[in-house]
């Protein structure tokens, strides 16, 4: 997620001269819960960012729909926005076919939810979905269940 906003190597963040792809100002990282990890291994603190960062603890703690609801709120000072989700956001017994399993991560609904909040608005203009790994699902269950949880999130309810 951070080469689009300028972070990592030039190849992957400079596309055709437009760097930084979107501004950290633009952007909302939510429900993320491996800063420990990430600090432990000498990784970058997004949170000394301009990205608008909420952990999953922090979701918790406020409340998952204020919290949501907050973050959409932070995209108004734009007319679109897209959405990417790393499907290892999802709790590791409702998706373990990822490279970076982790407990106590966001519930099929809470993800069903938050996409359908942002559906909602009207200016969501694409999506990306990355991190799952086919050769952790060996009869392609997984697969289908990634699949049943999207369409759930885009449909316009």
């Amino acid at each position: 997620m951070l080469w689009v906003v300028g972070r990592g190597p030039g190849i992957v963040t400079n596309i055709e001269n437009r760097k930084p792809l979107v501004e950290e100002t633009n952007t909302v990282l939510f429900g993320f819960r491996d800063e420990e990890r990430i600090k432990n291994v000498g990784g970058q603190d997004v949170r000394k960012t301009k990205i608008h960062c909420v952990s999953l603890e922090e979701t918790r703690w406020y409340g998952f729909s204020n919290t949501v609801e907050a973050g959409i709120q932070r995209l108004n000072s734009v007319e679109q926005f897209w959405t990417h989700v790393d499907v290892d956001v999802l709790d590791d017994a409702v998706m373990p076919a990822v490279d970076y399993r982790m407990p106590d991560g966001l519930s099929a609904g809470e993800l069903v939810t938050t996409m359908q909040r942002l559906i909602k608005t009207r200016r969501a203009a694409g999506m990306s979905i990355s991190i799952f790994n086919p050769t952790l699902d060996w009869d392609g269950s997984l697969a289908k269940k990634l699949v049943a949880i999207m369409a759930k999130g885009l449909q316009n309810v």
